[in-house]
């Protein structure tokens, strides 16, 4: 390994705090900025986010029909879909967001999940319904994700995701190198995934 001068070691130390002088204050600036502070539900803990409960909804509201599209329309059963919305809806009143805040869709998909959007949107697919055993089942998924939506989870995660690649962005200026950000960016992603 090549031993650097005395005065090559500080032209290196300079070429990264000059830079990270300047960063620094810039990415606080637009986190701070991207940022808002609001109260979980389920919690009661304030938490910086950059996304507030009306984003949310409206987040769930623009991708609702594109989920439903998706795992195949709603499901045509109307007896069992009220049977699903009517325990949902008993369920969102125990929670701590408003009852009306949740839409309950039974999906017509035989892949076996549930899922919650942003905003109140939760699915369960009829794939699920055939391997439940009874109303208690059912309601123990759905609770599940109306948790999901009370806790924020989804805006949590994109909250995660804008730091996280604010910071890749800034790795790769302090470096400047277009690849180590990109590397930061799949890293970030990565770290999104888990």
């Amino acid at each position: 390994m090549k031993q650097l001068k005395p005065n090559e070691s500080s032209c290196v130390r300079m070429r990264i705090w000059k830079p990270l002088a300047t960063w620094l204050p810039m990415a606080v600036m637009v986190l701070t900025a991207a940022c808002t502070t609001v109260t979980n539900p389920a919690t009661g803990e304030s938490e910086l986010t950059t996304v507030s409960p009306a984003q949310e909804r409206a987040i769930g509201a623009q991708e609702h029909p594109k989920v439903v599209a998706e795992f195949g329309g709603e499901y045509g059963d109307a007896q069992l879909k009220e049977y699903v919305n009517s325990i949902g809806q008993r369920l969102a009143k125990n929670a701590e967001l408003p009852a009306d805040t949740f839409t309950f869709t039974l999906l017509d998909s035989p892949v076996v999940n549930a899922f919650a959007l942003p905003g109140g949107y939760v699915y369960v697919t009829r794939g699920l319904l055939t391997l439940l055993s009874d109303e208690s089942e059912l309601a123990g998924v759905m609770g599940h994700e109306i948790g999901h939506v009370t806790a924020r989870h989804g805006a949590r995660r994109q909250t995660r995701g804008t730091i996280a690649n604010i910071l890749a962005a800034g790795v790769g200026i302090l470096t400047g190198n277009r690849q180590v950000a990109q590397l930061g960016q799949v890293a970030a992603q990565g770290f999104m995934a888990s």
